[in-house]
């Protein structure tokens, strides 16, 4: 995704995220603050993917709130 976004290839980029981001892979963090995403940050289906990724963070730190972690 970085590189086809480096190339300007929107369309490849925004595939590949959304692929990264069906398999769990993408962090909301990530594609705000990557400058190599910065060209984008305004447009609607980038921002659409950020959404979902923060989304799906959020859903996943409330399924993990008061698991006890440890050995």
């Amino acid at each position: 995704a970085r590189l086809a976004a480096i190339r300007g290839d929107r369309d490849t980029a925004l595939r590949e995220l959304r692929l990264t981001e069906a398999n769990l892979w993408l962090a909301p963090w990530f594609l705000e603050h990557d400058a190599v995403f910065a060209a984008w940050r305004e447009d609607p289906e980038f921002v659409a993917l950020v959404v979902a990724v923060e989304e799906h963070a959020a859903a996943e730190r409330a399924k993990l709130a008061g698991m006890e972690v440890g050995p």
